[in-house]
């Protein structure tokens, strides 16, 4: 019986965390909230080449590594601004909240 009701919580868990896994769109949208990063315009050559704006210089996307589990989603990005200065974002997001993480241990093993 107490198997029995492990397995129900533990699928019951996972299927809340499946359903508010946070996607793309919600990521986008916490870089536009949490660190100022917008995307350029709608225009497929913004979309194409990456470019965005942060506190209104354009920034390009280099580099982008998205993972989604089912469980949890993580991405980190790597931008590029108009000096050649070079900054990743790494994000990591579970149960409908997304955190900033930096590089380490922590990150490399959920990655």
């Amino acid at each position: 019986m107490k198997k029995k009701r492990a397995v129900i919580v533990l699928l019951l868990l996972c299927s809340i965390l499946f359903l508010t896994q946070p996607d793309k769109d919600d990521i986008y949208d916490w870089l536009a909230s949490e660190q100022g990063i917008t995307q350029k315009d709608d225009s497929n050559e913004a979309i194409a080449f990456g470019l965005f704006k942060k506190d209104g210089k354009q920034i390009q996307e280099m580099f982008s590594h998205y993972r989604n589990t089912g469980l949890f989603a993580s991405e980190e990005k790597v931008f590029q601004d108009e000096n050649g200065e070079s900054f990743t974002i790494r994000v990591f997001g579970i149960a409908g909240q997304l955190i900033q993480m930096e590089d380490g241990f922590l990150w490399d093993w959920l990655n």
